[in-house]
């Protein structure tokens, strides 16, 4: 098995290791399901030296899991926001957010 297919076993596993349950969990985890408002200051100004999103921007947050990172890239005006993540539990969890129901 050459590292690509290993790579892919494993994201399989994972993935489907996050029933409702574990998403849930991973959902209520600090750091990970969740930020505090300082943590969240501190992510967008670190994205913004970085990046210069204009309003309408497209935006993929590829690994999406709860939507951490599309909430906090919801402060930021007009922006289109893409979801993908392996985990059809993860997803479900990010569209229950207040401010994600209309990310793709």
């Amino acid at each position: 098995m050459d590292w690509q297919q290993h790579r892919a076993a494993v994201r399989g596993r994972t993935a489907r290791r996050y029933d409702a349950g574990e998403a849930a969990e991973y959902g209520r985890t600090p750091g990970l399901g969740w930020l505090t408002a300082a943590e969240q200051d501190a992510y967008l100004a670190d994205l913004q030296r970085v990046v210069a999103f204009r309003p309408g921007a497209r935006v993929l947050d590829v690994g999406a899991g709860t939507g951490v990172f599309c909430a906090l890239l919801r402060r930021l005006p007009l922006l289109e926001l893409t979801a993908l993540d392996p985990s059809p539990a993860m997803l479900a969890i990010l569209a229950t957010r207040p401010g994600l129901a209309d990310v793709h």
